[in-house]
């Protein structure tokens, strides 16, 4: 594997990296929602939802629609919805030693 291939996957779990937006991909998971509605869900604030968002946005890992006045946000496709199962996949076999872990 490259050099700018690792580089390239190192930023793609940055990306998974904070738990706000974790929380954020999980939230729409089963289905599109607004802002407000990730807002009312997840307990962030406005600004920091919609922050992540774009963050989120940016790197493809989300998409939006826009649907009368209101714009909903969905998981990008299959790819990221299957990356975040197998993280749970990890976790349920491995918690304990990632709780326990501390080099992160």
């Amino acid at each position: 594997m490259s050099r700018n291939q690792v580089e390239l996957e190192a930023k793609l779990f940055k990306g998974f990296a904070d738990q706000s937006r974790l929380l954020i991909l999980s939230t729409i998971l089963g289905q599109p929602k607004t802002v407000s509605e990730i807002v009312d869900e997840t307990k962030l604030s406005q600004p920091n939802t919609s922050a992540h968002l774009a963050c989120l946005l940016e790197c493809g890992l989300i998409r939006n629609e826009k649907k009368g006045r209101e714009v909903f946000y969905e998981v990008s496709g299959k790819e990221v919805v299957g990356m975040l199962q197998q993280a749970q996949k990890v976790l349920k076999k491995h918690s304990k030693e990632i709780y326990e872990c501390t080099n992160y």
